[in-house]
């Protein structure tokens, strides 16, 4: 299915519009899987930009659990390469601000951006 938005439909035509309706949905088993990585990326954002800040981790092991959780769950099955790719790369930082936290750094390792 594709994402184009067509106009040239019956009045009443319930499928008209189904690859648009198949992106842009509320069905929960549905919405999760096609968003889910928007949003854990938005959150991961977030937390480097100040302006734009919704969570801040308490410290940097909340930080790595985070990074972890979003590369397990938000990057790896989604994307092909690029997921991998992204996953590995939220692995390795989660993996490092985990160090960090261990070798006793006090301060959150976040850009404030």
């Amino acid at each position: 299915c594709t994402i184009t938005l067509h106009w040239d439909c019956e009045f009443l035509d319930s499928d008209c519009n189904v690859g648009w309706r198949s992106v842009f949905t509320l069905v929960p088993d549905f919405f999760i899987a096609l968003w889910t990585p928007v949003l854990l990326g938005a959150i991961a954002v977030s937390v480097h930009v100040t302006s734009v800040r919704q969570w801040t981790p308490k410290n940097n092991i909340v930080l790595a659990l985070f990074l972890i959780f979003l590369a397990v769950f938000g990057a790896f099955g989604y994307t092909g390469m690029l997921g991998v790719i992204t996953g590995v790369l939220a692995a390795v930082a989660g993996l490092v601000t985990a160090i960090i936290h261990f070798a006793g750094h006090k301060e959150l390792a976040v850009l404030n951006l």
